[in-house]
């Protein structure tokens, strides 16, 4: 069993080495091939509605139905995402726009749990993750969220792939909106933020002169204005409001440090609590990258009060301590800034130790370290590692389940896809008859203003020859006046 395990986590080549010997070389997976279904979604990318499209075609019809209708089908955004592998290339920027379009479209709201997950599986068939990436990072251009299993295919994909930076902000995504529950997704979370870490995610610092020139370049740019406004005269118009710049501390947050310390604390908050050196160590190393100092002293300073031991990494201590040491000041005392003048930036300022508190905080964390080493509560795991280990063991149990929950939603969204594509068939032959009969009604209307303008036959008998010409030409230009009046006004309708 155990062999068979190690078998099915390891993918590679073999090639030879300089000694003329059959070498293997090995590359590391955390999730079996099973779990992408690839069978299942072969089968299912066969049914009509999807493999009887012309990808080329099929966009274009988008585009002009966008171009009339100014909206773009759920469904039809849905069939794309599927057939994406057969666009070429070179129209793919063209495709990007067309998830753009529909983002921003009122049927955006009805969009398809199969389109997200379609998507990203294209995408992952394409090679092309960095389209997929970027437009997994701008959620409200483009509105492409993972469900658990296409997140956890992409980041195991990724992971394959040695690209821990963007398995790790995969991860991000799913903090972010708050889906780490599912106990697959939070275990892939884990592993790709600990690979991560232990593969390049260092502590970034803003270089000092630029934070202490943060305030001066502010004060010389009011200075500046107000020589300006001294000189020039200026209209003044009233405004309702001057919106000012709010910092969420979440959806805000950009620094990637600043996130993976963010995801490392949530995923300590919802780890068993039998993990307790994971669960800790994660929280406590969350809270040093996420630059929340003062509730990581607490949590240490709570560890310290209980009855366990080695429940904090090492590892976690020497990040945390590292984030406290790099991180970024401010003054004492910020003065106040115009609110025209008024940016992100000075927000985010405010946010910052002083040196005062700095120098506490560390001086805090210096005894406090002390204490937990004296006491037995730092072990020397490494954390990064216990993570790993803790992932390969517990991440199989749930694949099977998985496996079952990813094959029914095939069905399920295949079946789905059929009656949503019936239902817009007859909407547009419903839209084609009603406007046939309201191309046939307006006929009428001008027949019926004609007929009005009919002369007497009595009264046209009286009447000379070159009066009779007269009342005909009258007749048809008051006919003519109405039926053009009338045409305007069904324009202005229709738009």
């Amino acid at each position: 069993m155990a062999a068979s395990m190690c078998c099915r986590r390891l993918e590679g080549l073999w090639k030879i080495n300089t000694n003329m010997r059959l070498q293997y070389i090995g590359k590391r997976t955390i999730l079996s091939d099973a779990y992408r279904c690839d069978k299942a979604w072969n089968v299912y990318l066969q049914a009509p509605t999807l493999r009887e499209v012309d990808a080329v075609s099929f966009q274009n019809e988008i585009y002009n139905k966008y171009q009339k209708l100014k909206n773009v089908s759920a469904v039809d955004i849905d069939i794309l995402a599927h057939v994406l592998p057969s666009v070429p290339p070179v129209q793919l920027p063209f495709t990007v726009e067309l998830f753009e379009m529909f983002r921003h479209c009122r049927e955006a709201v009805e969009a398809k749990e199969s389109y997200h997950y379609a998507l990203i599986r294209s995408c992952i068939e394409m090679k092309n993750e960095k389209m997929l990436m970027s437009m997994l990072s701008k959620k409200l251009k483009y509105g492409v969220f993972p469900d658990n299993y296409s997140g956890n295919i992409l980041m195991d994909h990724l992971i394959k792939q040695e690209n821990y930076a963007d398995a790790a902000k995969v991860s991000y995504g799913f903090m972010l909106q708050n889906e780490l529950g599912h106990p697959s997704t939070r275990l892939m979370c884990l592993y790709s933020c600990a690979l991560h870490l232990q593969n390049g995610a260092v502590v970034k610092v803003e270089p000092q002169e630029e934070q202490e020139t943060v305030l001066e370049e502010e004060s010389q740019a009011t200075s500046e204005l107000i020589e300006e406004e001294k000189e020039v005269e200026y209209k003044l118009r009233p405004v309702l409001y001057i919106s000012l710049p709010y910092y969420d501390d979440h959806f805000d947050i950009r620094d990637d440090v600043l996130l993976l310390g963010k995801t490392f604390h949530a995923l300590g908050q919802v780890l068993p609590e039998e993990q307790k050196l994971m669960s800790q160590s994660c929280k406590f190393l969350g809270l040093g990258l996420y630059q929340k100092f003062e509730k990581g002293l607490e949590l240490g300073r709570n560890i310290l009060e209980s009855d366990d031991k080695n429940v904090l990494s090492k590892m976690a201590v020497e990040f945390f301590t590292q984030s406290l040491e790099n991180a970024p000041t401010r003054e004492e005392e910020v003065p106040d800034i115009d609110p025209g003048l008024l940016k992100m930036k000075h927000v985010k300022y405010k946010l910052r130790l002083t040196e005062k508190m700095k120098e506490e905080h560390l001086s805090e964390l210096k005894d406090l370290t002390q204490k937990l080493s004296n006491e037995g509560k730092i072990a020397e795991d490494d954390l990064c590692e216990v993570a790993k280990s803790y992932v390969e063991k517990e991440l199989p149990q749930y694949e099977e389940n998985d496996i079952k929950a990813q094959e029914d939603s095939f069905r399920k969204w295949s079946e789905d896809r059929e009656i949503s594509v019936d239902k817009q068939i007859k909407y547009y032959l419903r839209l084609q008859k009603q406007k046939a009969i309201h191309v046939q009604l307006k006929k009428l209307e001008i027949r019926e203003k004609e007929m009005e303008f009919r002369l007497d036959p009595k009264h046209f008998k009286k009447l000379t020859k070159k009066q009779r010409k007269l009342e005909r030409l009258k007749v048809k230009e008051r006919a003519r006046a109405v039926a053009e009046r009338k045409k305007k006004e069904e324009a202005g309708w229709e738009l």
